[in-house]
């Protein structure tokens, strides 16, 4: 008897709990993507949406002493504002009416991100690239691994 109810005490506790999403892969990039285009291994943080199936988000982030890198995917239905500045160069081969541009955030922060669409999923990648203390953080050296990330997004969403 006692261990039956052992069994019975350790299935319990080894179950998932009802509702919740255990999930610890991005469904639209990978870890290894994530690394090559950062430099690094990164944390990974992977948010999916339990009420609309295929919708959510993935940051990818590496922190030194002097440095913050995130890499984030964010894939919905709905449409997100687009915080690109109009004129944005357009980008072929990456889903529908996709865009690029890079955006300052004071001294120390560069955004560069690529907003596009397949089908109905809108989708943003982008890279935050944070320098302590810098006066001049690096534009345009993550350019060639945003465009993979978005094409690996792209080509999961079709």
């Amino acid at each position: 008897m006692g261990f039956a109810a052992l069994l019975l005490f350790t299935s319990a506790a080894l179950a998932p709990a009802p509702d919740t999403a255990q999930v610890t892969n991005c469904p639209w990039a990978t870890l290894g993507s994530a690394a090559t285009v950062l430099g690094g291994d990164p944390t990974s943080i992977v948010q999916l949406s339990e009420k609309a199936k295929g919708e959510g988000s993935c940051t990818f982030s590496i922190t030194d002493a002097v440095s913050k890198q995130t890499l984030r995917v964010v894939v919905g239905k709905a449409a997100a504002q687009n915080p690109c500045p109009s004129g944005s160069a357009p980008l072929a081969g990456v889903g529908n009416g996709a865009i690029m541009c890079t955006m300052r955030h004071g001294s120390e922060e560069v955004v560069e991100m690529i907003v596009s669409r397949v089908r109905a999923t809108h989708f943003t990648v982008s890279i935050s690239i944070r320098r302590k203390g810098s006066k001049n953080a690096s534009v345009g050296h993550y350019e060639d691994g945003l465009k993979m990330i978005a094409e690996q997004v792209a080509g999961n969403l079709f």
